[in-house]
């Protein structure tokens, strides 16, 4: 198909959408713009979000009178996606209503369900297979939404409705997630989605009775962390909640990677899932449970997730911020599109899930490697393009070797150690973390050597520091 603009040119426009009979896809009018009154796209799928469903009855008069079709209903929003995100995924569509509109029966747009007129809502999906699904109707003209406090005293218990879930108490402890399917030992070792060494070690654990075989995967569990030690850190400062969601990193259970970015940053060896709880044996096997579910059950798996961050943003409102990729690299696009009032934000080495920085909740900082040249390049490339940046660096401000905090400004060199809540920095910074897991003497070793790690340097810190100063200043001179 030919399109007068790309799908990353329409982000954001307002559009009109409607089912072209013709193509067999859904044809988007630009309502605003250089191309207003003009079709712009054409798509099998897409995702628009404050949406009014719009029907000319002289139109469907009109159909009704040739029996005859004509474009006379449609729905008006602002393109959120253009990819088919959740099609056919009951773990998302189920928090939404099925939309339907039949110029016979009714002279608006009616809920599947129930067969209630409807004429807005906060986001619709758009599928040639499965029409519509609207999220969050309304009878009426949607309200609009009231402005977010910069820092409330107390958080509300609901602030606001996600999908059909209903009123929970906020004092109530969260229940553990749970398989409807349980796994067995044959779904287990069949797997082409899991290692072999994965499959052996199930094995052995249930040979041994070891507290570890079968059972111990079927058993009720939360799937987001609450409580680690930077999260508790984190929420005593800000007065929030965090949730982070950690599963075993790169290919380590999963036979295809989850960290598409390692290999190129050489950050497989150190990464945090070694660190603190999340290097003990139960910190371990918890994040392999988490990715056999995902990978076996994941119909299942994205319904529990979906379901304990609603439930969590009920009892938190917006207080709670929530970081899916605590030790993996891949795109939740479909669960945050499913609770658009939350939070989301996530460190990547991913330029995929980097392109999806600011859309709508979702925050993103690139994690920054000095291991390859393609890795270095990636760090400059994020630097020029004005996202925030995280690096490691080789050094942890001890006696003998070189201080990173020295070059921390508070303004475009802070120091991401203390917490992870990055949303609320500025984009075009660089966050510095310090090495963890090493003695003074393995750091100087690296120091006096040629070698290339995901650490930073010294002289690499100095030269990264030095490009940002360089894009700040053609950036200021810009505008003078």
């Amino acid at each position: 198909m030919k399109y007068i603009q790309t799908a990353a040119e329409i982000h954001g426009l307002k559009v009109f959408a409607y089912y072209n009979l013709h193509k067999g896809c859904f044809s988007l009018k630009a309502l605003e713009g250089e191309h207003k009154g003009r079709v712009v796209y054409h798509a099998a799928a897409a995702i628009l979000d404050g949406c009014v469903f719009k029907v000319s009855e002289a139109g469907r008069q009109r159909v009704i009178k040739e029996q005859k079709k004509n474009v006379h209903a449609g729905i008006v929003g602002r393109v959120y996606s253009l990819q088919p995100v959740g099609t056919g995924d009951k773990a998302v569509l189920s928090f939404g209503q099925r939309v339907s509109y039949n110029p016979y029966k009714a002279g608006s747009f009616i809920t599947v369900s129930d067969q209630q007129p409807i004429t807005a809502a906060d986001r619709v999906y758009l599928n040639t297979d499965i029409a519509a699904i609207a999220f969050s109707v309304y009878a009426e003209a949607a309200p609009a939404k009231p402005a977010k406090p910069a820092k409330p005293a107390k958080p509300a218990p609901i602030l606001k409705t996600i999908g059909n879930y209903k009123r929970i108490r906020t004092n109530k402890r969260i229940a553990g997630s749970r398989l409807k399917t349980a796994l067995t030992m044959a779904d287990i070792q069949s797997s082409d989605e899991l290692q072999p060494s994965v499959k052996k070690q199930i094995a052995d654990n249930e040979a041994a009775g070891n507290g570890y075989g079968i059972a111990y995967f079927n058993r009720p569990f939360n799937l987001l962390s609450t409580s680690t030690i930077k999260i508790a850190k984190a929420d005593k400062l800000f007065k929030k909640k965090q949730a982070l969601l950690y599963l075993s990193p790169a290919d380590l259970v999963a036979v295809h990677t989850l960290c598409i970015g390692a290999k190129m940053a050489g950050c497989r060896a150190p990464c945090l899932r070694d660190s603190g709880k999340l290097g003990m044996v139960a910190g371990q096997y918890a994040q392999m449970k988490r990715t056999i579910w995902m990978l076996l059950r994941p119909a299942e798996f994205k319904a529990a997730l979906i379901a304990e961050i609603a439930k969590l943003y009920k009892k938190h409102g917006d207080l709670l911020s929530v970081r899916l990729n605590g030790t993996s690299d891949i795109s939740w696009a479909d669960v945050r599109a499913a609770l658009p009032d939350v939070t989301f934000y996530d460190y990547t080495k991913n330029p995929a899930v980097l392109k999806e920085d600011g859309l709508n909740n979702y925050d993103v900082t690139w994690s920054g490697s000095a291991y390859s040249k393609a890795s270095i390049r990636r760090t400059y490339e994020a630097v020029e393009a004005g996202h925030r940046v995280a690096v490691a660096v080789n050094t942890k401000d001890a006696k003998k070797e070189w201080s990173a905090k020295a070059a921390v400004n508070g303004s475009s060199i802070l120091d991401f150690d203390s917490h992870d809540l990055r949303f609320d920095d500025s984009k075009d910074v660089i966050g510095l973390l310090s090495r963890k897991k090493s003695a003074v003497k393995q750091r100087q070793q690296l120091e006096n050597s040629d070698s290339k790690t995901f650490f930073f340097k010294e002289s690499e810190l100095s030269a990264l520091i030095a490009f940002q100063n360089e894009q700040h200043n053609a950036a200021n001179h810009a505008w003078v």
